[in-house]
């Protein structure tokens, strides 16, 4: 069994204090990996409705993308270890 899961966050204080933010794309490898980055997904997802306005500017902008629908979307690559799946 392989569970892998990726993902760096770099964040710092710019000019005039503002946040700045690389955008990230998690790697997340068989059952267990996917699990957890389904629960980090899903809290960060969380934290965006509690974090401060530009806090949460930057976590989204880092972390998730927008569909035309306006729905959060992961930034994530999900593999699946199973031959047989």
């Amino acid at each position: 069994q392989v569970a892998f899961f990726l993902s760096v966050l770099v964040v710092w204080r710019g000019p005039a204090s503002a946040w700045v933010v690389m955008s990230v794309l998690t790697l997340q490898l068989g059952q267990c990996g996917n699990q957890l980055g389904e629960a980090m997904f899903d809290t960060w997802a969380e934290e965006l409705e509690r974090a401060r306005p530009d806090m949460a500017e930057a976590l989204e902008q880092c972390y998730f993308s927008r569909t035309r629908g306006g729905k959060l979307r992961a930034n994530a690559v999900l593999v699946d270890m199973e031959p047989k799946v």
